[in-house]
């Protein structure tokens, strides 16, 4: 799911008082957004491996 699909449906459950369902919605949402690494990052991981 894309991070701009959580954060409609993170929207619609607050809306509705669906607080616990928000919460693991925006634990996925964190994870999602931390999975994302620059291309700078992974070069310079690639150098420091090599």
């Amino acid at each position: 799911m894309t991070a701009t699909a959580l954060i409609y449906r993170m929207i619609i459950n607050a809306i509705a008082g669906e607080s616990e369902l928000n919460e693991q919605l925006y634990e996925t949402y964190v994870k999602e957004q931390r999975l994302h690494a620059s291309i700078a990052e992974m070069l310079q991981a690639k150098k420091e491996s090599a």
